[in-house]
């Protein structure tokens, strides 16, 4: 160049990949897949990286599809940044989270005034990830719909069927990484190691699945979480849900769904200043809605939920009843209408104490009405209108909000 210099070399980068796939043996189907990638810096100044991914797929089928299962595993090893959570300001309305001074801390809120960026830190760590997960689907009737007589053990199992996914993730600096990726549960989640790691499970149980007069399903929600990627410090979350959902068909204009719901949720902080919480609660809530023509649809649903937070003593008890009536009109493929009000009165025992925001799910002591509008009518081909309307008078709000949208689009 112009000043007497040469280029020099600065680093080399080696890479290496391979997979291997089985394709419909005897019902199953396999990927597997290894890169390394391997890079070499000249000055002394800066350090050599390694990077692996190495990937495992899964799947397999069988008994007209009445059993289906994948599975899918992945390893990699790199070096990830440290994050800071900060949150910015913008117009009221535009944000998805607010700062409630009564907790001391940042709610998530879809017409707040506050949006969430994460922004990392110049301090990287060498980490060992581990992503997993196994679907399973069992749906016996698929085997036996061809029969023509079928037994009564046969008609049993046709209206039983189950759904289980199950997710394991682990980001870890633990020194033995060889254990890690051979799933030995004692080493994850550990304060010293671990950035980020989660085991959940949902196991869905039916029965009459895809019938529109009744159904039932039990569904059992388990998640165990360790966040420390936050220079905020440690977090840790626990949490168990059951469900029991009915869904029935009273006539051919009437329909209801019926739940009843058990919520167990644990969350400790490290963080000074943050209280932990330990939520005990059930709910129930009950959908109806008929239509009177196939345009119109006319519904209420209601709420009623009792919470408990253990965490302080006493303990803090949250009552919260909540009416949603709603109405939907459509233009016979050219748009609809929609109109949705909701009522919500939460009282708090002692009534001097703040709730946590995952009491109630999120409502605040007192009384809110919030209501939603929404017009979409497509005019021509290319070219759809829409508007909506929302308001929110909440107790935690010195004023009403209002918010109102206008939109033409035009498709070329």
């Amino acid at each position: 160049d112009r000043f007497g210099e040469v280029f020099r070399e600065r680093s080399v980068a080696n890479t290496q990949s391979y997979s291997l796939s089985l394709q419909n043996w005897h019902n199953l189907q396999a990927e597997i897949s290894y890169i390394h990638r391997q890079r070499d810096f000249s000055d002394s100044l800066s350090q050599n990286t390694r990077t692996d991914l190495a990937e495992v797929r899964l799947g397999y089928q069988n008994w007209q599809r009445a059993v289906q299962a994948d599975a899918r595993y992945q390893i990699t090893n790199s070096q990830v940044n440290r994050q800071e959570r900060v949150f910015l300001p913008v117009r009221e309305g535009d944000g998805n989270y607010r700062f409630d001074e009564a907790l001391g801390e940042f709610v998530t809120d879809p017409f707040g005034d506050f949006i969430l960026r994460l922004v990392p830190t110049e301090e990287f760590l060498p980490v060992a990830e581990l992503r997993s997960r196994l679907n399973l689907r069992l749906r016996p009737n698929l085997a036996y719909r061809r029969l023509e007589n079928p037994n009564r053990w046969q008609k049993i199992l046709s209206a039983i069927s189950s759904e289980t996914v199950l997710r394991i993730e682990e980001k870890s600096r633990d020194p033995e990484v060889r254990e890690i990726y051979l799933f030995n549960f004692s080493h994850f989640q550990n304060s010293e190691f671990t950035l980020f790691g989660t085991i959940a499970l949902t196991q869905d149980f039916y029965l009459f699945e895809n019938r529109r007069d009744f159904s039932l399903r039990y569904r059992l929600a388990s998640s165990k979480d360790l966040n420390n990627q936050f220079l905020e410090g440690e977090q840790r979350r626990r949490q168990i849900q059951h469900e029991l959902r009915v869904n029935a068909a009273l006539s051919a204009e009437v329909a209801g769904q019926v739940e009843l719901i058990r919520t167990i949720e644990d969350r400790r902080f490290a963080q000074a200043g943050r209280a932990d919480r330990l939520v005990r609660g059930w709910r129930g809530e009950g959908d109806l809605s008929w239509r009177p023509r196939s345009r119109l649809e006319m519904a209420l649903k209601g709420i009623f939920g009792i919470d408990r937070d253990q965490a302080p003593t006493p303990a803090t008890k949250v009552t919260r009843v909540t009416l949603k009536p709603r109405a939907v009109y459509s233009f016979s493929g050219r748009g609809q209408f929609r109109g949705e009000l909701d009522f919500t009165d939460v009282r708090a025992e002692p009534g001097n104490r703040v709730i946590p925001f995952e009491l109630a799910q999120g409502n605040r002591v007192g009384r809110t009405f919030r209501w939603d509008v929404s017009f979409i009518y497509r005019v021509s081909t290319n070219l759809q209108a829409s508007l909506s309307y929302q308001g929110r008078d909440e107790p935690q709000r010195p004023r009403t909000l209002h918010i109102a949208k206008a939109e033409v689009r035009a498709f070329f």
